[in-house]
């Protein structure tokens, strides 16, 4: 397995238009699951910050594997770090999976960060699953 191996398989994974929608669909639908859960019993609240470092933690791998197996996207990002929009989602994440783990720990503050970022999280995957149910995708790169 080369450095780039886990980003090829993902998106190997994710190749088609509706392997992608079905799990944009389970992501959203986990994050909804969630914040029912949460709000429905307090003690479980430590499912907000567990998915956000779960879906972090694999953004992330990700990223990592995808720019180690593909290192010219380092010198692209490196020119425009600060407008790249790669960079400030791999900057987000990392702070999601931070104030995450800081929540676990029992942060009250973190705890609250975690519960934003789901709902940034939501968001952005219920964007994700409205675009490409719109759009027809055949692939993701």
């Amino acid at each position: 397995m080369g450095p780039g191996a886990f980003a090829d398989a993902v998106d190997a994974l994710l190749g088609e238009s509706a392997r992608f929608v079905v799990l944009a669909a389970a992501l959203l639908g986990a994050h909804v699951a969630v914040a029912i859960a949460a709000i429905a019993r307090r003690r479980l609240w430590r499912l907000i910050p567990g998915l956000n470092l779960a879906v972090a933690g694999t953004i992330l791998l990700y990223k990592a594997s995808e720019y180690a197996g593909y290192p010219g996207l380092i010198d692209v990002a490196r020119d425009h770090l600060a407008t790249s929009v790669d960079m400030q989602f791999i900057a987000f994440e990392a702070a999601v999976a931070v104030a995450a783990g800081f929540a676990l720990a029992a942060w009250r503050a973190a705890a609250w960060l975690s519960v934003a970022a789901l709902g940034i999280n939501a968001l952005g995957v219920a964007a994700t699953l409205e675009f490409a149910l719109t759009f027809r995708l055949d692939r993701l790169i």
